[in-house]
């Protein structure tokens, strides 16, 4: 894949494929986070989208470990006690130690209300 293949992809696993062992953890995370992004609306729930947030500010080092976890732990209570979209969870994922799998299920559940 080139960067010229990339605007033409409809769903986030062709561009995970190719960043498999070779993106890190920040920009898997901030790959995720971004795919939350883009289904916004749909993160009707204020503690998912600050997840989304906090997950940003701490792949910039921009938040702390304790405000991350926290942060996290409300988007987990919020997927669980509202369920519905997808997208909640993939702004759960953005608040776990993001990797390969943890991105590719954010991007995943989130492309089901981009498309």
């Amino acid at each position: 894949m080139t960067g010229r293949d990339w605007p033409n992809r409809t769903g986030p696993q062709p561009v995970l494929e190719f960043l498999r062992g070779r993106a890190s953890d920040r920009k898997l995370r901030l790959f995720a986070c971004a795919c939350c992004r883009r289904v916004w609306d749909v993160l009707t729930d204020g503690r998912t989208r600050r997840a989304v947030e906090t997950a940003e500010g701490y792949a910039d080092g921009l938040v702390s470990g304790a405000e991350f976890r926290e942060a996290h732990e409300a988007a987990c209570e919020a997927a669980r006690t509202n369920p519905g979209p997808a997208a909640a969870y993939a702004a759960a994922y953005c608040g776990t130690n993001v990797g390969y799998e943890e991105a590719f299920t954010a991007a995943t559940n989130c492309s089901v209300f981009a498309a």
